[in-house]
């Protein structure tokens, strides 16, 4: 059973970005972090990233249903949510190739996060993403937070990509 779920994964992993984004339009929730850096990006410049991170109102509730969702596409239990490390942020997980939840190759799939009170956004392709400025703005917010440190040089790289992108024309 783990080979042959680990096998539907991988056969149907392209399909979790159209999945997830088609539920992003749906409930008119926002792409933010790297996904929204890198969708306002040109492509010589964007950064690797896996997961994607979205604002949402009920992000718990979402999360178990992009969880129930993605386990009915891929026709088996392979994916889990659970609470994040920072409060109103839940976490949707594949159980990794040894198909068991909770243990080190799991891999994250969406974080949804509970939607602040304002936040710029650009509409593209019918789903809201994070606009650069309040992207520059976050970064820059977390750059003078010592508590933040781990994030810190991951934050100067992508304001360093962004920086590139006003080089060649953009805004």
């Amino acid at each position: 059973m783990k080979k042959k779920s680990a096998y539907l994964f991988a056969i149907n992993e392209e399909k979790i970005p159209s999945i997830i984004e088609g539920h992003v339009k749906k409930t008119d929730s926002i792409i933010y972090g790297r996904r929204a850096m890198n969708k306002q990006l040109p492509g010589f410049v964007r950064a690797t990233t896996y997961d994607y991170d979205i604002y949402n109102k009920t992000p718990k509730k979402t999360a178990r249903q992009m969880q129930g969702r993605l386990d009915k596409e891929f026709g088996a239990d392979m994916f889990y949510d659970k609470p994040a490390q920072h409060p109103g942020t839940h976490k949707v997980m594949f159980v990794g190739k040894d198909m068991k939840k909770k243990t080190e190759d799991d891999q994250e799939i969406a974080d949804y996060t509970q939607m602040p009170s304002k936040v710029q956004t650009k509409r593209i392709g019918g789903i809201r993403y994070e606009s650069i400025r309040s992207v520059v703005r976050g970064k820059k917010a977390i750059l003078r937070d010592k508590e933040s440190a781990y994030r810190h040089e991951k934050d100067r790289e992508d304001l360093r990509r962004i920086k590139v992108r006003r080089l060649f024309g953009g805004t």
